[in-house]
């Protein structure tokens, strides 16, 4: 299941959209369409044999309604004549019944059930004149129902077609008058009732969902680590233990054992369990962040460089001269240096404005990722803004000239006067240097604080990248959802405009 339809589960009501179906057309002598294409009726012309013809809507049901349902009414119906409602896919019609071809099931008038070319066990109650049958399809779980005076007829059936393309159909012979409602007028079943139980039963679902205590530390420990809040992180470490009794005997009561604690078993029950409740939730690399460690995608690697980031070759390696395995180690032992504690002051300094130190720092140390074009650009575009903070004008214009000249193309991270997310080229930003007061200009917002957080936040991210490890955390994409989350229920004006209560 994918996140809208997720959402659409969780916040259905029935969708206007439905209302615009239509019946196809059909070149038959025996049918005689409405003006608005909603009523059909049956002749019989001359001496004409009494056929089987098929109608059905001109657009295929749309994908992302979970739950669609549409109503027929029997106008009128003479007793030799066959009437079948159902759905099918985009099938040749034949002079057949609806259900007796493989791709449709049809209801007929004396209670059949037909699916896949014969006739199901199972009869549910007929219909005849003035009665109105419904059907109800569930795109998500792939089953469909019926309805007949308003009120469910029969159990729920499973349907498989090849082919994602569901019209709703009728097959008719002999003399019958029938027409389609879609929605534009109410319908005899409570569909809305019907998403209600939907919504309550999903709702359901998601609190009965268990989160270990486990899990959150692991989240909380995984933001500050990806924002890189060395500092806090090691706070939140010391602080945790305080908690450890408590947090070992809930999982004592959970008959856990001390071996499923481990990052990675961890990690591998998460992912079944999100599996297991069709949640899209994005893939997150395992949490590997203990201070003295390393995280790495590479598991097979991980252990491995667990041991040769602090340097723990025995004297026996280091005489046998494997210089190989002293070249990795200390290649684990910068990265896990940079990650954990340069990165921490790299980003404090872009935050400071100390932006040449951040530039020396990366050159000297990382110059493959300095060298990098939107990261080069982004950095000395930030220091050309700094000497414009500074009212040092002549010295921006210097700066721009010999660091930026190639870079007016690149696009890079920053806000805009209103300081929300914006991107532009180099180019656009060197345009500070025109205004006598840039704070009174239009491009006032790179002069903020925030631009240098976005650049911080840009940096940092991109840095990730290069370590291969993640750039979002676990509880960003949480939050990003419920964000959506909360969105649709203030679009679609439910709960009375309320939205989320965190309790604490």
């Amino acid at each position: 299941m994918n996140q809208n339809s997720y959402l659409n589960q969780l916040f259905c009501k029935y969708d206007q959209e439905q209302t615009e179906m239509k019946l196809e057309q059909q070149i038959d002598d025996n049918l005689k369409h409405s003006y608005d294409r909603l009523q059909v009726e049956y002749v019989i012309r001359n001496d004409q044999s009494i056929d089987f013809s098929w109608v059905r809507t001109q657009q295929p049901i749309p994908l992302d309604v979970p739950i669609f349902y549409f109503e027929v009414k029997i106008i009128s119906k003479l007793p030799n004549s066959s009437i079948c409602i159902g759905i099918s896919d985009n099938i040749i019609l034949y002079n057949k019944p609806l259900g007796l071809l493989i791709g449709s099931i049809g209801y007929h008038y004396d209670g059949k059930i037909c699916y896949k070319g014969k006739p199901l066990q199972q009869k549910i109650a007929p219909y005849t004149s003035e009665d109105v049958v419904g059907v109800g399809i569930n795109q998500v779980d792939k089953k469909l129902f019926f309805t007949l005076k308003g009120v469910r007829n029969g159990p729920e059936l499973p349907y498989d077609f090849q082919d994602n393309q569901i019209y709703p159909a009728i097959s008719l012979a002999g003399v019958s008058i029938v027409k389609f409602n879609f929605g534009a007028q109410p319908f005899l079943f409570d569909i809305n009732q019907l998403f209600a139980f939907r919504k309550a039963k999903i709702q359901q679902e998601v609190q009965q969902q268990e989160v270990s205590p486990y899990g959150l530390h692991l989240m909380i420990q995984e933001y500050l680590w990806s924002e890189g809040y060395i500092d806090t992180l090691k706070i939140f470490e010391d602080e945790s233990k305080l908690q450890q009794t408590e947090l070992q005997e809930t999982q004592k009561l959970k008959q856990i054992s001390s071996q499923e604690m481990q990052y990675e078993q961890e990690f591998q029950e998460e992912k079944q369990n999100r599996n297991s409740q069709e949640l899209n939730f994005s893939p997150m690399t395992p949490l590997q962040r203990k201070m003295s460690g390393l995280q790495s995608p590479n598991l097979a690697q991980l252990q491995f460089e667990r041991k040769t980031s602090a340097f723990n070759l025995d004297d026996q390696q280091l005489q046998n001269g494997n210089y190989e395995l002293i070249q990795i180690a200390e290649q684990a032992f910068f990265k896990n240096q940079f990650v954990n504690q340069d990165r921490q002051q790299l980003l404090i300094d872009i935050k400071n404005g100390e932006i040449i130190r951040v530039i020396n720092l990366l050159r000297d140390n990382l110059s493959e990722f300095y060298q990098l074009p939107q990261i080069f650009a982004a950095l000395h575009t930030q220091q050309f803004i700094e000497l414009i903070k500074q009212g040092q004008a002549t010295e921006a214009i210097t700066y721009g000239r010999q660091h930026l000249i190639n870079c007016k193309d690149v696009s890079i991270q920053t806000v805009d006067e209103r300081l929300n997310p914006h991107s532009q080229k180099v180019e656009s930003v060197l345009g500070l240097i025109i205004y006598d007061d840039p704070q009174k200009s239009m491009l006032r917002g790179l002069l903020s604080q925030q631009q240098r957080e976005r650049l911080a936040d840009f940096i940092n991210k991109q840095l990730l990248v290069y370590f291969q490890f993640e750039d979002e955390s676990t509880l960003e994409i949480c939050l990003k959802q419920l964000i959506q989350v909360c969105g649709q229920v203030s679009s679609r004006g439910l709960f009375a405009g309320e939205q989320f209560q965190f309790n604490i």
